[in-house]
């Protein structure tokens, strides 16, 4: 029974039709083939592009840290050369005692009333800064100093007056 065929002759299709009908699909089957494969391909590689940007991000903020960290360390080192830099001039003068000795007998011939706020050490003198509470101990202050007789030179380099802290004077004392 199977070679017996009710469909009448003039409805079957033509073979140049049933041709043409395979070869469209197999043309079909065959792209969707390729574009399956290109999908896959394009979501891998934007999967894996995905996971390399975010490696990249997370390397980049760590060595913008790092950067960080070593912005500071630098900077403490400039400070530390610096302070080393003035201790080795101060080392190399040839009389450094001498400049302590003008700031010790200063600080030691203070009067009540007057505050020592800085003393800067420099080759041939001692820069002081002194707050003195009314005039009468700056005069106190400054009698003290020439009475001394230790002192070659006594140069007030500025006298301001504030209300709430006084007088602040900045001498420079060369022996």
């Amino acid at each position: 029974m199977d070679g017996i065929n009710l469909i009448p002759q003039e409805i079957k299709p033509k073979a140049n039709v049933l041709k043409t009908a395979n070869l469209l699909k197999k043309i079909a089957i065959t792209e969707s083939i390729f574009l399956l494969v290109f999908a896959i391909i394009v979501f891998g590689s934007i999967f894996i592009l995905s996971s390399r940007l975010k490696d990249s991000h997370s390397k980049d903020d760590k060595l913008r840290s790092e950067i960080k960290a070593l912005e500071q360390t630098e900077q403490r080192l400039m400070l530390v050369k610096d302070r080393l830099g003035k201790i080795e001039n101060i080392y190399s003068w040839d009389d450094a005692s001498q400049e302590v000795l003008i700031a010790e007998g200063v600080v030691n011939t203070l009067p009540e009333g007057v505050v020592l706020r800085s003393a800067v050490l420099k080759e041939t003198q001692v820069n002081l800064t002194i707050e003195v509470v009314n005039s009468e101990s700056f005069s106190n202050l400054l009698s003290s100093l020439v009475n001394s007789g230790k002192y070659k030179t006594i140069k007030i380099e500025s006298l301001d007056f504030d209300p709430e802290k006084g007088y602040i004077i900045e001498l420079a004392i060369s022996i």
